[in-house]
């Protein structure tokens, strides 16, 4: 989704700053939200990994029920039915690239996935089920960062 306005200038983000543009060009969009920033690109996990740090910090680490829902109500304007966020299945294990520890779960109930299948070992947010889902790392989706 792009935003476009033939009528005002307006205060944009361009080139990872605030400056006056017009806004009639074409530009991608992100939803900001305490906190958090939804970027409306479609890019595999290690993609949206490496634009989250580029451009702001890293991938959302849902490391209690708050920032889950703080996240589900940054991703409402997502264009897939689930985002990327930090969680990745490493050496035997699911860890945030953050670094944080993996206490708080949204797995749904019974399901934490111990050894998921090589290609399903990046973590997406269920925007419907509200839960993560070991997801297919080479898929492309939405995804959120952190920005403080």
């Amino acid at each position: 989704m792009y935003f476009t306005s033939t009528m005002y200038k307006v205060l944009c983000v361009v080139d990872a700053g605030w400056r006056n543009d017009d806004c009639s060009k074409r530009r991608p969009f992100s939803c900001f939200h305490n906190g958090l920033v939804l970027v409306k690109e479609n890019k595999t996990w290690e993609e949206a990994m490496e634009r989250c740090r580029q451009q702001h910090r890293d991938l959302v680490s849902v490391t209690s029920e708050s920032v889950l829902l703080e996240t589900l109500r940054t991703s409402r304007w997502a264009q897939a039915a689930r985002v990327w966020t930090g969680l990745r299945f490493l050496a035997g294990g699911w860890l945030w690239v953050s670094g944080e520890t993996v206490s708080y779960q949204a797995w749904s109930p019974g399901e934490t996935p111990q050894c998921p299948a090589w290609i399903r070992r990046c973590g997406a947010l269920s925007l419907e089920g509200r839960r993560w889902e070991s997801w297919d790392c080479a898929d492309t989706l939405n995804f959120v960062c952190n920005i403080e």
